[in-house]
């Protein structure tokens, strides 16, 4: 799971800057993609989504900026910020009025910090503890691809591979063909009334398969871990559901014929064919 700013806020140096959370915002759990200090008002434009922004307090009321305290908060939120962090130490030890009104109006999470560190330490902290995460969660779906990848190795049928995905994780498994049918299950009956499971795309060269679904009672799968079961998966199951080349009949049956109008012999034998097929 991706850094949040509940975990931030946990730091040990973080922790040493006395950070309190002044307007809760939408969720302290929005993920940290990364910590950048830049107190330009303007400063949005050079955001990605995902940072925790530090400043100084002092920044946010320099040159007339309280009064345009609501533009900037929009900027931040339209450029999806995790969080606001402003040092609040000295000459201005309370956040602006109208910034926390913006803030609260716009759901944007403000941390502030009550003891002065340097924020070059506290970016070189949680950003050693994101790149930390990533490459522990990298490795994790590594570990799982190499695992996922022996189980398929002899799959010969749906049910093999449903199989093989269910023994992996511990989970229950349903595979769907391209018209929604079951073909293959593994595990206890999924109830996708109570069970919060996940349901993954499969497709081969952008031509649907079907569908996989797993539940997620003890394994919760993130979005990296769901896009590789995906690319391990779907090869296999090619060979077994005819989804892809019902789906290239269709689509070429729909097109109609190739010079838009006129039928040819040729194209009309194969437009039976495909019919016949279907």
């Amino acid at each position: 799971m991706a850094v949040t700013v509940r975990e931030v806020l946990d730091d040990a140096l973080v922790a040493t800057a006395e950070p309190q959370v002044e307007v809760a915002g939408d969720s302290l759990d929005n993920p940290v993609r990364w910590v950048f200090t830049n107190e330009r008002e303007d400063v949005a434009s050079f955001l990605a989504g995902g940072e925790l922004l530090v400043v100084e307090g002092r920044s946010l009321v320099a040159d007339g900026r309280e009064k345009r305290a609501d533009e900037y908060v929009k900027s931040l939120v339209n450029a999806d910020i995790a969080a606001l962090m402003v040092e609040l130490v000295e000459e201005v030890t309370q956040l602006p009025k109208m910034l926390v009104k913006a803030a609260k109006h716009e759901g944007l999470t403000i941390i502030g910090l009550r003891r002065r560190i340097p924020f070059v330490d506290i970016c070189q902290s949680v950003n050693t503890m994101i790149v930390r995460d990533q490459m522990r969660m990298q490795m994790q779906v590594d570990v799982m691809s190499t695992s996922l990848r022996s189980e398929l190795a002899q799959a010969s049928n749906p049910k093999a591979v449903a199989d093989g995905i269910a023994n992996l994780f511990g989970e229950d498994v349903v595979i769907f063909d391209v018209d929604g049918l079951e073909v293959a299950r593994a595990g206890q009956n999924i109830n996708t009334a109570t069970d919060c499971g996940i349901v993954l795309a499969l497709e081969e060269q952008k031509r649907p398969l079907g569908a996989l679904e797993i539940s997620q009672r003890n394994t919760v799968f993130d979005e990296a871990m769901c896009r590789r079961i995906e690319q391990i998966a779907a090869p296999v199951l090619t060979l077994y559901l005819d989804g892809g080349a019902r789906v290239g009949m269709v689509a070429h049956l729909i097109a109609g014929p190739e010079d838009g109008v006129h039928v040819s012999p040729m194209e009309a034998r194969e437009g039976h064919a495909m019919l016949d097929a279907l």
